[in-house]
């Protein structure tokens, strides 16, 4: 389980929203919840770029996973009782 590039996005936007409101609290929530799903910013001037990191393709949709972080799709799927 993973954001889609369309949920990234959208709390990319919020979160620059955010910033441009010098809101850095919740700025920094969304970077964080970014963040535990593996997703890696990088802010220049005016554009913020993302990638998602290696072990956010955990293989946790198929049941094999190999985090070396207990992520939130590991958590989610504990408490779903698929893992």
């Amino acid at each position: 389980m993973s954001l889609s590039d369309r949920q990234i996005e959208a709390k990319i936007t919020a979160r620059n929203a955010a910033r441009n409101r010098r809101d850095a609290a919740e700025a920094d929530r969304i970077a964080d919840e970014l963040s535990e799903w593996g997703i890696v910013l990088k802010d220049s001037p005016g554009v913020t770029r993302w990638r998602r990191a290696p072990e956010a393709r955990c293989g946790c949709d198929s049941g094999q996973c190999t985090c070396a972080h207990d992520g939130p799709c590991c958590r989610l799927l504990r408490r779903e009782g698929e893992k």
